[in-house]
């Protein structure tokens, strides 16, 4: 698979880029609402400092990915690795001063699981993934082209790469 710059990537680098599309395909279609368990004053040092150390800090979790690229089973990930990446995206809204109420939506993440599996079975990033492509499915490619893709990054630290 070649990266945005033309060079080739590693296996691991690939599987990156396949959790970063399925991060980032989560991300986009967050629908429903759900809150952090606190609020800060950015203003306030030692209430950021805390803040910081109580959120953007948090566990991390192993993607746990269940599906099957020879099968096309888009599969599910770990909740907790879902999790720990909306923690860490609501940690930016709380900082920007805005309401750190984002949730997953599983009707949108069926979708994008199903946008990264073709992402992921083709060895190619598309908004636009054309009907003949592996594992096509139309409600993958809808997820795809409204998405925002994130290349060499997965889970929460995707997250660091949209600010």
């Amino acid at each position: 698979m070649m990266n945005y710059r033309g060079s080739i990537l590693s296996s691991t680098q690939a599987i990156r880029l396949i959790r970063g599309f399925i991060l980032a395909g989560l991300v986009f279609w967050l629908g429903v609402h759900g809150a952090l368990a606190g609020n800060v004053d950015p203003q306030n040092r030692a209430a950021s400092r805390d803040f910081f150390n109580t959120y953007y800090l948090a566990p991390d979790a192993a993607i746990n990915w269940t599906g099957d690229r020879s099968t096309c089973n888009a599969g599910d990930t770990d909740p907790t690795f879902r999790d720990a990446a909306l923690l860490r995206l609501n940690y930016y809204r709380a900082m920007a001063g805005v309401p750190a109420t984002v949730a997953f939506s599983d009707t949108y993440n069926a979708m994008d699981q199903r946008a990264a599996l073709m992402v992921s079975a083709n060895a190619q990033v598309s908004h636009s993934p054309p009907t003949t492509w592996t594992c096509y499915r139309a409600d993958g490619a809808q997820a795809a082209s409204q998405s925002n893709l994130i290349l060499g990054a997965f889970g929460r630290n995707a997250i660091d790469l949209f600010t």
